[in-house]
């Protein structure tokens, strides 16, 4: 598929409380159905967004403890099959690779990730702190992410970045504030964690935002029921 048609599937609808109306639950979808979908919604964009990437930081030499946010250096610790014998040094790339081969290993067990998930029972007693898990890795995902676009975009803005690289490093912050959106609202990551550090400046900014937003789209929603419930007398009055 062509990058420019990927970065256009990718765009997110960021008009007036276009991003708040989807991370509210479905009055008909079971909590774990509604996380459990949209996870895998989140990790398909961080590999497309990865992927549109990949051929400026291809252009890249990364040595082992490159490609992480800086002061930040991850370690692997999950069980994952690779072909990678030693985890203590990776690159950012990597650990990028370790982190969409576990999460896709995870998709396949029917108890977290069910086709049908609008069944409560069918669910694994241990999915939230799985999914915990998984939005932890794709925090840090997000993290690498940025400082990969940052290097081939910023760092190297003539010989390395694309105009296609330049087009997704936005689609990139639409599909953040989506991923943050999210997780605020259900409690999916300790943003007082050391995993958040990387991208304070970022999720302090989006939490305020957040903030303002929810409330703006509930007081819209309320006059909304109100003005629905007076159209409504009207018609029984008729």
């Amino acid at each position: 598929m062509a990058r420019q048609t990927t970065i256009r599937m990718l765009q997110k609808d960021l008009s007036k409380n276009g991003i708040v109306q989807y991370i509210f639950k479905p009055p008909n979808d079971t909590e774990s159905g509604w996380i459990s979908a949209n996870t895998v919604e989140f990790f398909n964009e961080v590999t497309t967004l990865y992927g549109l990437c990949i051929d400026d930081v291809n252009r890249k030499s990364f040595q082992p403890g490159e490609g992480f946010p800086k002061s930040m250096l991850y370690t692997w610790d999950r069980k994952v099959e690779t072909n990678l014998k030693d985890f203590s040094f990776l690159t950012g790339p990597q650990y990028l690779a370790l982190t969409f081969s576990w999460i896709e290993s995870l998709m396949r067990d029917e108890s977290l990730f069910p086709q049908d998930n609008e069944n409560p029972n069918i669910f694994s007693p241990d999915f939230s702190c799985v999914i915990k898990d998984v939005y932890k890795e794709l925090l840090r995902s997000y993290s690498i992410l940025y400082q990969l676009y940052d290097e081939c975009i910023v760092d190297h803005p003539s010989s390395h970045a694309s105009e296609n690289t330049i087009e997704a490093h936005k689609e990139l912050n639409r599909c953040f504030k989506h991923f943050i959106y999210f997780a605020l609202e259900w409690n999916l990551i300790d943003f007082k964690g050391a995993d958040a550090r990387p991208l304070y400046h970022r999720i302090t900014k989006l939490k305020k935002k957040f903030d303002a937003e929810v409330k703006e789209f509930e007081e819209d929603s309320k006059r909304k029921e109100a003005q629905m419930n007076i159209n409504l007398q009207k018609i029984h009055a008729i």
